[in-house]
């Protein structure tokens, strides 16, 4: 068993994205023991966030602030078309981190709106 050195780069970073320390292979007579240096362990994971979008065209009309708890289906803003509005609802539980559009601006669909944490 003989690895290349970029197979060995690539067992590298694998176990650095995993949080694995120590890796050892044998084959037969052959080994070979991987250990990442120390200090180099990969960032933790930043929190998972979600976005609450437009569900049409029209303008962007906030009714949920930041630092607001929210809940899945919870009414955050309305998309206003003429005499059509449309909610904009939140897709999961927690809290608001920011507002992706100003308030009054023009928004099409899909446009992200709030960022939820």
């Amino acid at each position: 068993m003989i690895l290349s050195p970029s197979q060995i780069a690539e067992l590298t970073a694998l176990m650095r994205a995993h949080g694995v320390d120590t890796l050892e292979i044998s084959e037969g007579a052959d080994s070979i023991r991987l250990v990442a240096a120390a200090g180099a362990a990969a960032a933790p994971a930043a929190p998972a966030t979600a976005k609450a979008t437009a569900p049409g065209v029209g303008t962007f009309a906030p009714l949920a602030c930041p630092g607001q708890a929210v809940q899945p289906g919870q009414v955050l803003g309305t998309i206003d078309a003429g005499l059509v509005r449309r909610p904009v609802t939140a897709p999961c539980a927690g809290t608001i981190l920011r507002l992706l559009a100003e308030p009054g601006s023009l928004a099409g669909f899909g446009t992200p709106l709030f960022e939820i944490n």
